[in-house]
């Protein structure tokens, strides 16, 4: 069985239940989803996605960038976010 966490219908990552999910590696230039933010962040996708709404009370801190319909995060933003914490 499949988790989904989904925005407007679209899913944006899937988990294995039962799988210990990855950390991704930050050090290459890529596209994250809200899962991996949210597993390199230690918080949920959900909390990752409320925050990247155009009306989001408390906005995410690292910029969101948008392909299409899809959200997804710079790992360079991810890793400067880190390194600023």
């Amino acid at each position: 069985m499949l988790d989904t966490y989904s925005h407007g219908g679209d899913a944006v990552g899937l988990e294995e239940k039962n799988q210990t999910p990855e950390i991704p590696d930050l050090t290459k230039p890529r596209l994250l989803t809200p899962v991996e933010v949210g597993l390199v962040l230690g918080i949920s996708p959900r909390t990752v996605l409320n925050g990247t709404g155009r009306k989001a009370k408390v906005p995410f801190p690292i910029p969101a960038v948008r392909v299409g319909h899809l959200i997804r995060f710079k790992s360079e933003a991810v890793l400067e976010y880190l390194r600023n914490l």
